[in-house]
């Protein structure tokens, strides 16, 4: 069975287009995700995204856990380079953090409806 994340971006006004580009082009992570014994313990199934006025939201299917997905995200040089680039459009205040920090306030909670 599959788990879901989400992230919403809070972006620039007027950088929708840029950042549908960046989304679009994006080289994408390794799925696969193992353990120091080379066993299987998580994978990226799907992921999309939806760029609206002022933000974007990612949504990611996954098997395993999520701090897994996170652990191996951070290590994985496609995903580090697009979160760079996405970086400069991402409307926060000045001195925020982009990193762990930004990633637990931006996570949505996902609600399971009565008939899942």
């Amino acid at each position: 069975m599959s788990n879901w994340h989400a992230i919403m971006y809070p972006i620039k006004p007027g950088t929708e287009e840029r950042v549908r580009d960046l989304f679009e082009q994006v080289t994408l992570p390794r799925r696969k995700v193992y353990d120091e014994d080379g066993d299987l313990i998580a994978e990226l199934l799907s992921t999309k995204v939806f760029v609206g006025e002022g933000k974007a939201l990612r949504l990611i299917e996954f098997t395993g856990a999520l701090p897994w997905i996170v652990g191996h995200l951070r290590g994985e040089p496609a995903a580090v380079a697009f979160q760079a680039r996405l970086n400069e459009f991402l409307d926060l205040p000045d001195g925020a953090v982009q990193g762990p920090a930004f990633f637990r306030d931006a996570a949505l909670r996902r609600v399971h409806l009565p008939t899942e």
